[in-house]
């Protein structure tokens, strides 16, 4: 699966109605947007 796709599964995922999947979600979500940050 490429990255885009399991981005967008990660979008998904943190709007879930379980709680812990939405936290484990925007967790994932945030530690892409540091490397992203860290490489820029």
């Amino acid at each position: 699966m490429p990255c885009g796709e399991k981005y967008n599964e990660l979008v998904e995922l943190s709007n879930s109605e379980n709680t812990e999947i939405k936290e484990k979600a925007d967790v994932c979500q945030t530690a892409i947007g540091l490397l992203v940050v860290d490489v820029l």
